[in-house]
């Protein structure tokens, strides 16, 4: 079968054959990459000569025939019977035999070609033996076209790292051969031979995967056609994405004839090229030409040419495999042992002529671990701080397990422990990171490691909660370092400014000298880290101490620090600063922008962190569907284990569920077992106050005052009484309320109103409507109103329509029921905005379309004319009844003013009144709720 694609080859072979048919002497060569066809073309040729009564002689010499004299020219006048020729002694290869065995083959053929044309073909004449090439060159030079014409066709591929005798040389490259060379196929031609072997016509994009996985290579494309079809894959030259490589793989498992193809490819390029194959699969996207020369014991011209080979045949795209079914395959065909042993090569090639500490990583990693060498781990220790620096955790802690496991002096080994526990810290495995850190409390307290990474290991207790061994290891290396602290400095300073302001309640039980205290005076920002510079803005937030120039501080850090490793220590003090200063909007920009980053990231921490700060946020400017989102994203990303921000993700999206309604979903998420570290930690204090906040939402006001009253106690007793951190007052003053005890909830909004007089809206706005409930109904609204304030002001959605609502049932208890719907209204537009369900059911009007309206007695009417109305002209008289404007009748029921008009004609004449001031009173809803 030969594709139209190949339409020049065709007419060149029909004019080949009808000059052989005109007694004219011809000599053609068909070349090109393995398995493009060559063959076929060759039978193509016989056919079309045999069909134009030209006698053919065709032989095939595999590989390895070039050993056996004769063999080919043996094969080529067997085909005809009657005609025998006598074979030379064996071994025997004078100058005199082979020409007497070339002369009675040329008596055979002449005595064919007097009866009509002849037509001499082999195929892979590269394999042929030498004493047949020379009878063929003597045939192609002593026959005479006189006594009938002569053909001679040979297909011909010359392989990398071959060298063809002389003889093959001169019949191949002579001045009259003449040569068809293939070509991989095109797209079309692709398209072409995918229709002819499956039946099928594909889509475009689906011959574009062929062709990408194939190069253009026939053998190939039939192979994959026995298996299931490839699809969506796109042309790349890099290495497959982790995600592409997933779908590869899965195609893979069932690609056996496919592979099969690829190695018969490879094998028919000659050991050479299957062992510089071999070697590319090896490297896995490693390799280059130098290289590739240095491992085979090739130079860099043989290298190319057989990457060049292996690239027009369909393998390659540059130096890596167009599949990895492909480089599976040809690794297979290298023993395990030498595997490791040409990684190990390659590895210690490329260290040695300086190439970047991943590449060389990479091949170590596959390699395993390897005792005594101390370049080895030296490229490790590198590799992973440059991973780290590109955000690729997971790498950077496969670098460092392999370089511990190669690893023979100890404290090297300690120090790599300590980088292996802070990237598992990264990668949210919080199991392995504290069972590497308890391994290294010990050495830490004998004196084995640096002051440094002690104080690491501190760091990284403490985000575990494993609070009693941080301060026991902080406590040591503070009193035992001695002149190392002067090294250590920067880091101790970071430390406890985290401590200050993350874990307020261990603090106290660190013997720190004062100048490591964040807000001492002695500490300069200009040369203060980014993180410390962070944590004073923090807790001059938390402790009313902030001003503009604080708060520009906290933006120069987020503006300074790029989400890269070492950076989250800066980042989150400085969000959450902006955070706690009521900066909603700005802190919702950063979120957003690191959000986006860290997805980009294999960083599970910078996710999970920055996924709380989002929900967060959301919490604050009332959206509460999306904090719930957000904060259970975040959530997902860790197992049932907890760090020092778990307790924050927790609050927060059971405060979203109470804020929505869902206080089931809220009292699951409070019944986790809680480690008792959570509640010396800031975030403790919002997990207090979420729960107390659900307990108040679920009528239980005492249980919800003991978690306010403790929360206040610790934040008051810490020195971060903020309000905007927790607004506790504020909860215990509404417990209070439901207890009856007005004087105690007074006392408590006085001091809140105090503390918020110069900033802090949302906490402001949250005072004034606690107070508002406790004044006289008519000094209800005036209190509101400024609440109302305060809550724009702050950007909290949530709050604003709490407000309202309050606002709208001050207003319908003085009897203002314009004032008290228009209230109700905005109140509800905003609750569904905020997707606080329960707020916006208890706003909606009482729905009477299902139920029977109550006579004066309270029992239901037995001839209710209501039920002579159709469901949208009862929903239309329902909100006509209570007031409403035939267009904000419209607006609610989203349909025209002219719909509200024709049903309510249709009402007025079903109940046989004139106008909507006659409607049934009972249906007139007074509610503030229902407005």
């Amino acid at each position: 079968m030969l594709l139209v694609e190949r339409e020049h080859v065709v007419k060149q072979l029909n004019d080949l054959v009808l000059e052989l048919a005109n007694r004219k002497k011809i000599f053609t060569v068909i070349s090109g990459s393995t398995a493009m066809g060559k063959s076929t073309v060759l039978r193509a040729l016989n056919e079309q000569a045999l069909s134009s009564g030209i006698t053919v002689l065709s032989a095939t010499s595999p590989p390895g025939e070039n050993s056996s004299p004769y063999a080919t020219l043996g094969k080529l006048l067997s085909t005809e019977s009657g005609f025998t020729l006598p074979m030379p002694t064996a071994g025997v290869d004078t100058e005199s035999e082979w020409i007497q065995v070339a002369r009675q083959a040329h008596r055979v053929v002449a005595e064919l070609a007097r009866h009509g044309a002849v037509l001499i073909t082999v195929d892979d004449v590269e394999n042929t033996d030498v004493q047949s090439l020379r009878c063929l060159q003597y045939l192609h030079l002593t026959h005479d076209s006189a006594s009938g014409p002569l053909g001679m066709a040979f297909t011909w591929e010359p392989r990398p790292g071959y060298t063809p005798p002389p003889i093959l040389q001169e019949l191949v490259y002579r001045p009259d051969v003449h040569h068809i060379r293939l070509n991989p196929l095109t797209r079309q031609g692709v398209a072409q031979l995918i229709s002819e072997c499956s039946g099928r016509s594909e889509p475009e994009e689906v011959t574009d995967s062929y062709y990408t996985l194939s190069g253009g290579n026939p053998l190939l494309i039939k192979a994959m056609l026995r298996e299931e079809p490839v699809r969506d894959l796109s042309s790349r030259q890099e290495a497959p994405s982790p995600r592409e490589e997933t779908a590869l793989d899965k195609h893979a498992t069932a690609m056996s004839a496919f592979q099969q193809a690829i190695l018969v490819c490879a094998h028919r390029m000659g050991p050479l090229a299957t062992r510089v194959a071999g070697t590319i699969a090896l490297l896995d996207g490693g390799a280059d030409l130098h290289l590739l020369s240095l491992l085979n014991n090739i130079n860099t011209g043989m290298a190319k040419q057989v990457v060049r080979a292996m690239t027009e045949a369909g393998l390659l795209k540059g130096i890596q495999f167009r599949h990895r079914a492909a480089q599976s395959a040809l690794l297979r065909e290298i023993p395990q042992h030498e595997q490791a042993d040409l990684q190990y090569r390659a590895a210690r090639l490329l260290h040695d002529q300086g190439a970047p500490s991943q590449s060389v990583a990479q091949l170590l990693l596959r390699t395993g671990p390897l005792q005594g060498q101390e370049w080895l781990i030296s490229v490790l220790e590198d590799a992973a701080r440059r991973a780290l620096d590109e955000n690729k955790a997971g790498l950077a802690l496969q670098y460092l397990k392999l370089a511990s496991e190669c690893c023979s002096d100890e404290n090297r080994r300690f120090s790599l422990k300590v980088r292996t526990a802070n990237t598992q810290w990264l990668l949210l495995d919080s199991v392995s990171a504290t069972a590497c850190l308890r391994s290294l409390k010990a050495p830490v307290l004998a004196g084995k490691m640096h002051a440094d990474e002690g104080l690491q290991v501190a760091e990284g207790m403490l985000w575990h909660l494993q609070l009693d061994d941080a301060v026991e290891v902080i406590d040591h290396v503070m009193s035992s370092a001695g002149d190392a602290m002067t090294e250590c400095e920067t880091r101790m300073r970071t430390l406890r400014s985290d401590v200050a302001t993350c874990y307020p309640g261990v603090l106290p039980r660190i013997k720190a000298d004062v100048s490591m205290d964040p807000s001492a005076k002695s500490v300069d920002p200009a040369i203060c880290s980014s993180a410390v510079r962070a944590a004073q803005t923090l807790s001059a937030v938390l402790t009313r101490t902030a001003n503009e120039h604080t708060m520009a501080q906290a933006e120069q850090v987020l503006q300074d620090e790029s989400l890269a490793h070492g950076s989250l220590q800066a980042i989150a003090p400085a969000l959450l600063s902006l955070i706690y200063a009521d900066l909603l909007d700005s802190a919702a920009v950063w979120c957003d922008l690191y959000t986006t980053e860290a997805e980009a990231f294999d960083i599970p921490l910078s996710q999970e962190l920055f996924g709380t700060f989002s929900s967060l946020v959301a919490l604050r400017r009332g959206y509460l569907d999306v904090a719930a989102d957000e904060a259970e994203r975040a959530l997902s990303r860790r197992a049932d284990s907890w760090s020092l921000y778990t307790a924050l993700t927790v609050a927060t999206l059971a405060e979203a569920h109470t804020g929505i309604g869902q206080h089931h979903a809220a009292a699951e998420h409070f019944a986790r077992p809680v480690p008792p570290e959570v509640f010396q930690t800031v975030p403790g204090l919002h997990y207090m106050f979420a729960r107390g906040q659900h307990h108040l939402a679920s009528d239980r006001p005492h249980a919800a005052l003991a978690d306010f009253s403790a929360c206040g106690g610790r934040m008051t007793k810490w020195d971060i009484d903020s309000p905007s951190l927790a607004q506790w007052r504020i909860g215990a003053a509404e417990a209070w309320l439901r207890l009856g005890e007005r004087q105690r909830a007074a006392k408590l909004v006085d001091e809140q109103l105090a503390r918020t007089a110069d900033g802090f809206p949302r906490a402001r706005g949250a005072a004034l409507r606690c107070l508002a409930s406790i004044q006289t109904v008519k000094e209800r609204p005036a209190t509101l109103y400024k609440a109302l304030q305060s809550f724009q002001v702050s950007g909290d959605r949530y709050g604003s329509a709490r407000t309202l609502a309050d606002l709208s049932e001050a207003c319908q208890t003085l009897g203002d029921k314009a004032k008290a719907r228009t209230a109700a209204r905005r109140a509800r537009r905003i609750a569904e905005s905020c997707s606080a369900r329960e707020l916006t059911q208890a706003l909606m009007p009482t729905s009477l379309a299902t139920a029977k309206p109550q006579s004066a007695n309270g029992s239901p009417e037995e001839h209710d004319s209501f039920a002579k109305l159709s469901d949208s002209e009862r929903r239309v008289a329902i909100l006509a009844a209570q007031g409403y404007t035939n267009r904000d009748v419209a607006a609610k029921l989203f349909v025209t003013v002219s719909t509200v008009e024709q049903h309510l004609t249709r009402v007025y004449s079903k109940l046989s009144i004139r106008n909507r001031e006659e409607l049934p009173t009972q249906f007139r809803i007074d509610s503030p709720t229902a407005s």
